[in-house]
């Protein structure tokens, strides 16, 4: 729902990751002690801990998105500065968080890099590709169908 919410505002308002004068430091310092205690883990071989970490970043995400109110941001020509910097610095961290989840994920995480624009970084080191603020400002990004459509009844 993160990356839906998130990719659909980007989409609608830029179609690209828009450019900013600067990702908020608030997102940066969740992200970047989430990704310091998913190596801890990693490195201690507790895989569980290791993967609530990234569904850490993405818990706070969510929970940024319903405090700013993006859609509200969006209404209002002043709050574009604003607003760019907030979706620029949540997709930052559905980046990170999204090559964190890979190793249990890699299908559903490709897509979601694809959908970002930058598949490419599976081939780097995770170390290399998790450090906050990589995401270039004009990379054309795509919302795409539901990651995980809603089941219905039969």
């Amino acid at each position: 729902n993160l990356v839906s919410r998130t990719l659909n505002m980007t989409t609608k308002n830029w179609g690209e990751i828009p450019a900013t004068a600067g990702l908020l430091d608030e997102i940066r310092a969740t992200v970047d002690a989430a990704v310091a205690d998913y190596h801890a883990a990693m490195d201690a071989v507790q895989l569980d801990k290791a993967l609530a970490k990234a569904r850490d970043i993405v818990q706070a995400m969510n929970a940024l998105i319903q405090d700013r109110k993006p859609w509200e941001m969006a209404k209002d020509p002043d709050k574009g500065p604003e607003l760019a910097a907030l979706l620029a610095s949540v997709c930052e961290a559905i980046r990170i968080a999204t090559h964190l989840m890979w190793p249990v994920m890699p299908g559903k995480c490709g897509e979601v890099l694809r959908r970002l624009g930058c598949e490419d970084e599976l081939e780097r080191p995770l170390t290399d590709v998790c450090t906050f603020g990589q995401l270039r400002a004009g990379t054309p990004v795509e919302k795409g169908n539901p990651l995980f459509p809603r089941l219905t009844a039969t």
